[in-house]
């Protein structure tokens, strides 16, 4: 469970839009508030990094201070707009 006051946000790499619903649940299956989320369009797929360092500068520019970024891939983690960064195993992109 989050920490009180945290804002959990997620930027995922799964199918565009129609993702949202699932990505959604499992969040909250987890346990995690959502309170914003974001997915990349088609197009975007080949731009991820550049995709989600706009994101994270778009949370910044809304009052919010990101204090870590977490992801299992390098391209989660360039480009700046957290404390810190934390990269995962791979385990073939999935993570469990």
């Amino acid at each position: 469970m989050p920490t009180p006051g945290a804002w959990p946000s997620s930027s995922s790499r799964r199918a565009p839009a129609s993702s949202i619903p699932l990505t959604d649940w499992d969040l909250r299956e987890t346990g995690y508030p959502v309170n914003g989320l974001y997915v990349t369009d088609l197009l975007d797929l080949f731009e991820v990094s550049a995709y989600k360092t706009e994101k994270r500068a778009e949370i910044e520019a809304n009052g919010y201070k990101i204090i870590a970024n977490i992801g299992n891939n390098s391209t989660d983690l360039v480009g700046g707009h957290a404390e810190r960064t934390f990269k995962l195993p791979d385990c073939n992109g999935r993570l469990f």
